[in-house]
């Protein structure tokens, strides 16, 4: 039995988050068959939580590099590992390093 009990993901790319945010849960949505989360964390990363199945993971990292994202190596899972029958919880954070990421963010007054 796997001792694993999620996969993280851990990616980069140098387009803006804001740019890729709609084809990234595209393709997640697809390949896992839908989305649970998705969350922008300032304009630097993108954080998207799905379950997938062992299987599918090849298919993954393949959509997601052909969006340009490139996945850190070390965060990778060896599917061997893998029990092929559970679906496991899965987050992929994608860092942007696009110069679009370091504009200002206007954050409104609060009121007191």
């Amino acid at each position: 039995m796997s001792r694993i009990k999620m996969i993280q993901l851990q990616g980069s790319t140098l387009e803006s988050s804001r740019k890729i945010t709609n084809d990234v849960r595209s393709t997640v949505s697809k390949i896992c068959l839908g989305v649970d989360d998705m969350q922008l964390l300032g304009n630097k990363a993108l954080v998207v939580r799905a379950e997938i199945y062992p299987e599918k993971l090849e298919l993954l990292y393949s959509a997601l590099h052909s969006l340009g994202i490139t996945l850190n190596e070390q965060s990778l899972p060896h599917i061997e590992a893998l029990n092929q029958e559970v679906e496991y919880p899965l987050s992929i954070q994608i860092t942007s390093f696009s110069d679009d990421t370091d504009r200002q963010a206007s954050i409104p007054k609060v009121p007191g």
